[in-house]
């Protein structure tokens, strides 16, 4: 009690921060700590430091209002969002969901920094890369402390993968609230690269280190090709979900759509056909990987993704090259 009253008391001091919702982030910081996400004290006292000095205001706002989603640069369906120092929440909600969300935008202020050059850098991603796995962990970390909190437990379920924004026919196996499709894909990388849950929610904690440690580890687990090939199928994933997120219509994305990649100007096709495909060639690309690693091997192979019982239709797709600031498309297979 006297750890909660101490924080509470630092971060009060906030005005445009609703009561209850201050009281919420206290047992927050109080949770990594319980927890062992975060055991070093002088690391739990940055955190609380951050909170006092830097969040500037959590708003619940209301969903129905364009012109103050438009505002805040969010969409009708969307939960929430962190906006440098501010977080938003949509009150639109169940009160567990609005917590998690609460939760989840948090995270993403407490990760945040900044390095010249990038619009925005949260634990190990930097402008895109590597977003798919860190909204993973912090959807994970967000639920983590919700249970913890409420002591609650959401039990593993298997998800038909037209329910989260995918071509019908595939399966999902998660136990989160919010995206499931990331957490399953983060809880496989995780398990062939032999890192657990909770160090890798650590690592995201680490600033500026968290990527360039990230990335020598998977260049040490995997090799630098395989490296750069698992994030360029990330981000044909990560880019399918998030336009497929701003339709009402998932049938809209049947045909493929030509975009430069959210992180840099590579030229993706995304389609949802090619995002089954993407979720393919990761579970090869870790199959092969612990080829030498017999219980791992095992377990993966009890968790890939299978896109139904019929093999996958053959359809058209385009792969676009940037040539002398051009671009030109051509008849392609999936090119990563």
């Amino acid at each position: 009690m006297e750890k909660y009253d101490e924080i509470l008391e630092k971060i009060s001091s906030n005005n445009n921060i609703p009561v209850e919702t201050i009281n919420l982030l206290t047992k927050y910081i109080i949770s990594l700590e319980e927890l062992k996400i975060i055991n070093k004290k002088e690391e739990i006292d940055k955190l609380i430091d951050k909170t006092e000095t830097c969040l500037e205001s959590v708003t619940y706002y209301d969903n129905e209002d364009e012109e103050f989603c438009k505002k805040i640069g969010v969409g009708k369906k969307n939960k929430g969002c962190s906006v440098g120092n501010k977080i938003y929440i949509n009150k639109n909600m169940s009160e567990e969901l609005k917590v998690v969300t609460l939760f989840h935008e948090f995270t993403h202020f407490l990760q945040r920094y900044h390095i010249e050059g990038y619009k925005e850098c949260v634990g190990i991603m930097r402008d895109f890369k590597w977003r798919l796995l860190m909204e993973g962990q912090t959807q994970n970390i967000a639920e983590m402390i919700y249970e913890h909190i409420y002591k609650v437990n959401k039990e593993e379920k298997k998800y038909k993968s037209e329910e989260l924004r995918m071509k019908s026919g595939g399966v999902i196996i998660s136990n989160r609230r919010n995206y499931e499709l990331y957490d399953y894909v983060l809880k496989k990388i995780l398990l062939a690269l032999e890192i657990s849950l909770d160090d890798f929610i650590y690592l995201n904690f680490n600033g500026k280190l968290s990527m360039p440690i990230f990335e020598k580890m998977l260049e040490i687990r995997v090799g630098a090709e395989n490296k750069n090939k698992l994030s360029k199928l990330l981000d044909i994933i990560y880019t399918s979900d998030i336009l497929k997120y701003c339709y009402d219509d998932v049938d809209k994305l049947k045909e493929p759509y030509i975009v430069k990649s959210l992180y840099n100007q590579r030229a993706i096709n995304v389609s949802c056909y090619n995002q089954f495909v993407a979720m393919k060639k990761i579970d090869d690309l870790l199959l092969e990987i612990t080829e030498d690693n017999d219980e791992i091997h095992s377990k993966l192979l009890n968790v890939q993704f299978k896109p139904g019982n019929k093999k996958l239709e053959e359809e058209q797709y385009y792969t676009a090259h940037y040539e002398n600031g051009v671009e030109t498309i051509k008849k392609n297979t999936l090119h990563v």
